[in-house]
């Protein structure tokens, strides 16, 4: 992650917040870099897979910033634009 990214992950919370949250979005922003680098070297997960995963996920008590991260990501990958 670049510190860039971080200042700007900093700049979109709350005037006050929870450091936890901010922790979370940060891992959460981190994994999703790790899975692009993984897509740009042809590791791809099928989407139904990935459909599964994300609702075993929602399940798990996320922030709403952590499940609107999850939303847009899987908006994303499932325009095809990726693909």
């Amino acid at each position: 992650m670049t510190k860039d990214t971080a200042t700007a992950a900093i700049r979109e919370m709350p005037k006050e917040f929870d450091v936890d949250e901010l922790n979370e979005r940060l891992l959460f922003m981190e994994k999703v870099e790790e899975g692009l680098k993984q897509i740009d070297n042809g590791q791809k997960i099928p989407l139904d897979e990935v459909k599964k995963n994300s609702l075993r996920m929602a399940k798990i008590n996320l922030s709403p910033a952590a499940l609107n991260d999850l939303k847009s990501i899987f908006d994303y990958i499932s325009s095809d634009s990726v693909f």
